[in-house]
This record gives C-alpha cells, sequence and structure tokens, in this order.
C-alpha cells in the first residue's frame, strides 16, 4: 500500500486554483493525454512550495476533491 500523503491547505488551495483558472487550456489543449497538462501544474505549486509531488498525484488529489464535493453536495 502507498503511503498517505497529508496536503496542507495552500498546497490544495493552488491545485484548485490552477486547475479553476485553466479550465478551457485543460479542456481544449489537453483533449486526450492530459499527462503534460499535470506536469506543469505540478512545476508550477513545486517551485511555491518546494514539494516534491508527481503529477500523477496532484491529477488524483484533483478527482479526490471532486469526487468528495459530489459526495457531499
Amino acid at each position: 500500500m502507498a503511503a498517505r500523503i497529508i496536503w496542507n491547505d495552500p498546497e490544495t488551495d493552488l491545485l484548485v486554483s490552477e486547475r479553476r483558472r485553466r479550465n478551457v487550456e485543460y479542456h481544449l489543449r489537453f483533449r486526450g493525454n492530459k499527462t503534460e497538462f499535470w506536469e506543469s501544474v505540478a512545476q508550477r505549486i513545486h517551485k511555491r512550495y518546494s514539494t516534491r509531488y508527481t503529477a500523477r498525484q496532484y491529477e488524483q488529489k484533483w478527482r479526490n476533491l471532486v469526487r468528495d464535493y459530489g459526495v457531499s453536495k
């Protein structure tokens, strides 16, 4: 089992902000493979907070946030 990641609020806030701000780019530019998009998000968050999470971990965090939002709605 993979180690559990504890996300800090500022990191999560920037993740949400980046995904929302770049929504059109996410849907139009990266139609199929979104790896490049999530890598750019990871780089931006890493620059600000010196995190070492992978693009895949950010994508999974985003999916979990969306899922949890839908469940609590």
